[in-house]
């Protein structure tokens, strides 16, 4: 090891040019020749640093070589780069752009994560991989160009990028991954490439003001609450030539038309699931806000997990003709979180058929005051912060 000082900037350096640590205070700097690359961590924390010119021959950045540099605005990167490591640039709350190497190869997990200045990301051809989180949190990205080679977007890639509002995929894209644009509060429009094939859970949620989104032909896997919580969600369509799912009045359904996957949240008042089908996908309404009531069929025999969570202006839920607030489709078990943060749901009946009740299945039902249940199934678990449960707590004092 060799400390070498340029212009007041002590660099920790090691033989063979690895720049390991930064010992100076300055606010602008030029990183001196002739350097390698720059260790993990060897800008970390330096809360003076502003702006960064890294010199020609740098080939690697490290991980979280400035991660936590929250006054740096501007860094200059040399083509020569072609690596940069995880959470390299990690809540660089104050960057404000950054042009990427021509040669770069991938972008490694969160390696902009929170970088809540950056407005705009252009990233070059070279890319093939994007890591998970990537952008997450940069909530003034509002324009980000993808490489045109693409296949996969990984996890939460631009989670709660709030800013975003529209985005073009490439053609080569086959997997949108889970949370990929989850709490993209701003995005209006996105068009789903014909190569894509998968869809992760949760992959749009919370996309308020997305209205309405089209499923291609190849699509075979969407996963659970992929759409839910996206409250201006008035139309799901399917390609007529899509093998796996349908859609029935913009309502998406497996194509056996025996399993409702997902109902858009953005639809106001009642919904009357078709006789003949037998499950309600996991998350199938969830976040729906203005959904009133759901009829549902004697045909379904399963209901997944968090299916009518956070529906506050939900009443009533259950078979036709029924009397009750809440009849259950299900003959032994109540699925976890099912109806959870339903905050208008005030009576329901529980029959002896039911064995089990799911985690936190009722929980912040705040207006839950009547419920007809057999006293083994009544347990905080089940209905935490209910009035129900607060006169079932007192009665037991």
């Amino acid at each position: 090891m060799r400390t070498k000082t340029d212009s007041s900037h002590d660099y920790v350096i090691s033989p063979d040019g690895i720049l390991q640590k930064y010992n100076g205070f300055e606010e602008n700097i030029v990183i001196p020749h002739p350097i390698a690359a720059i260790g993990e961590h060897a800008f970390a924390e330096c809360i003076s640093l502003v702006s960064v010119q890294i010199p020609c021959g740098v080939t690697y950045i490290g991980e979280h070589a400035f991660s936590g540099c929250r006054r740096l605005r501007h860094v200059t990167i040399p083509d020569s780069v072609h690596t940069i490591g995880k959470m390299a640039f990690f809540q660089c709350s104050s960057l404000q752009e950054i042009h990427l190497p021509r040669h770069l190869s991938a972008l490694h997990d969160s390696v902009f994560a929170y970088c809540t200045a950056l407005e705009r990301i252009d990233i070059p051809d070279s890319v093939t991989a994007i890591g998970d989180l990537v952008f997450y949190g940069c909530s003034r990205l509002s324009e980000a160009h993808l490489p045109s080679h693409l296949t996969t977007i990984e996890g939460a890639v631009f989670q709660s990028c709030t800013a975003l509002k529209t985005i073009t995929l490439p053609d080569t894209l086959q997997e949108i991954t889970a949370f990929a644009f989850a709490d993209c509060t701003s995005l209006t429009q996105i068009r789903i490439p014909a190569s894509v094939i998968s869809i992760g859970s949760q992959a749009f949620r919370n996309c308020a003001k997305l209205q309405s989104i089209k499923i291609p032909q190849h699509v075979s896997y969407i996963g659970l609450g992929a759409f839910a919580d996206c409250s201006s969600l008035q139309n799901i369509h399917v390609s007529e030539q899509n093998d796996v799912f349908t859609s029935l009045d913009g309502v998406l359904y497996f194509k056996d038309l025996h399993t409702l996957h997902t109902y858009p949240a953005g639809r106001h008042g009642y919904y009357v699931i078709p006789d003949g089908i037998s499950a309600i996908f996991e998350m199938a309404f969830a976040g729906s806000t203005h959904l009133c009531g759901v009829t549902i069929p004697d045909s379904v025999t399963r209901t997944g997990d968090y299916a009518f969570t956070r529906c506050p202006l939900l009443v009533s839920a259950g078979p036709m003709e029924s009397t009750c607030n809440i009849r259950f489709a299900w003959k032994e078990a109540i699925p976890a979180y099912v109806f959870g943060n339903c905050h208008s749901l005030q009576s329901i009946t529980i029959p002896s058929s039911i064995t089990q009740i799911g985690e936190k299945a009722f929980t912040y039902c705040t207006h839950l005051s009547d419920v007809h249940c057999p006293p083994h199934l009544i347990h905080a678990d089940h209905f935490a912060y209910t009035p129900f449960w607060k006169k079932q707590k007192k009665d037991r004092r």
